[in-house]
């Protein structure tokens, strides 16, 4: 059997908010869910209460203010000194809805990523395609979108990899570009790269935003569901609220099992408290409260609750 790990990282950068720090509903149900459906995988869980102690561990010296080039760091160090042969990473506004055997099993790609929204991101570097599929004549759109709060390599070269293509061809989007540009050039870059959800037509599983039914970031507000960012609104009934459970496991409304969900609404950027302003977004406090209250019914949390040792 693999040597397997998965890693959480919730440290504190300079530049960033301090609104995980205290944090009692977030990560402790990332961790407690992916225990709960993943025992057998060693769980690393890096704080700012034990950031040295994994630094000095890994014998890491160089200085980071970026999360995601650190993780990349930590996943290498963690190969080579403690010899794990697949690693896992997962941000901390994940929940755990099943066994990941989609990652687990598949010891042929060295990146495994996931699905990000159903939108195309361009920079210097790499624009994200539009591609369509025709199946049995039917055609479906979609766009190979990848985000980076789940990730899994099989071998410490895709770590080198994606961490030297997201310095050399760094941008906003940060590793998740660097991850973006791996799966775009992956022939050049001698790597198979795959996203485990995609195209959403054909998954019968999803791993990361798109569990969120269809919607991307900061479309969930106030009741009211978004054409996108800032778009026009589309509805009135979060798609989330409309899971259902069928044999313990969670679904979507077009039947697509959820494996991993990710809240995915920028936290970390948001602001805190009500006193700072509002723009047409939520605060952090306000988006918090939706999540607990509005996003799921009942059958969903009941779900959650029992059978991912989540908390709400």
């Amino acid at each position: 059997m693999k040597k397997i790990a998965c890693l959480f990282v919730n440290v504190i950068m300079p530049e960033n908010n301090d609104i995980y720090s205290e944090d009692d509903f977030f990560t402790p149900n990332a961790l407690n869910s992916f225990k709960k459906w993943n025992p057998d995988i060693d769980v690393h869980f890096i704080s700012n209460k034990n950031f040295n102690e994994y630094c000095d561990l890994l014998q890491i010296t160089e200085s980071y203010e970026d999360v995601g080039l650190f993780r990349i760091l930590v996943v290498k160090k963690l190969m080579e000194i403690q010899k794990y042969e697949k690693i896992i990473i997962l941000g901390i506004d994940t929940i755990t809805c099943d066994k990941l055997n989609e990652l687990i099993d598949n010891n042929y790609d060295d990146i495994i990523c996931s699905s990000g929204g159903f939108h195309t991101i361009e920079t210097e570097y790499f624009k994200t395609p539009i591609v369509n599929f025709n199946d049995n004549g039917k055609i479906y759109t979609d766009i190979p979108n990848i985000n980076g709060d789940l990730i899994c390599f099989n071998n410490v070269k895709s770590i080198d990899t994606l961490y030297n293509t997201t310095l050399n061809f760094w941008t906003s989007q940060r590793e998740q570009g660097g991850l973006m540009y791996c799966y775009l050039n992956q022939k050049e870059l001698g790597l198979k790269v795959s996203i485990v959800d995609y195209p959403y037509y054909k998954t019968p599983f999803l791993y990361n935003i798109r569990s969120k039914g269809v919607v991307g970031g900061y479309c969930m507000i106030r009741g009211n569901v978004l054409n996108g960012r800032k778009g026009k609104v589309i509805s009135d009934t979060y798609p989330t609220s409309l899971f259902y459970i069928k044999n313990d496991k969670l679904f979507t409304i077009d039947h697509k099992q959820v494996k991993l969900f990710h809240f995915c609404e920028g936290l970390g950027c948001k602001k805190i408290h009500k006193e700072l302003g509002l723009d047409e977004e939520l605060t952090y406090e306000e988006q918090v409260n939706e999540m607990k209250t509005m996003w799921f019914n009942k059958e969903t949390i009941d779900f959650l609750k029992k059978q991912c040792n989540c908390s709400f």
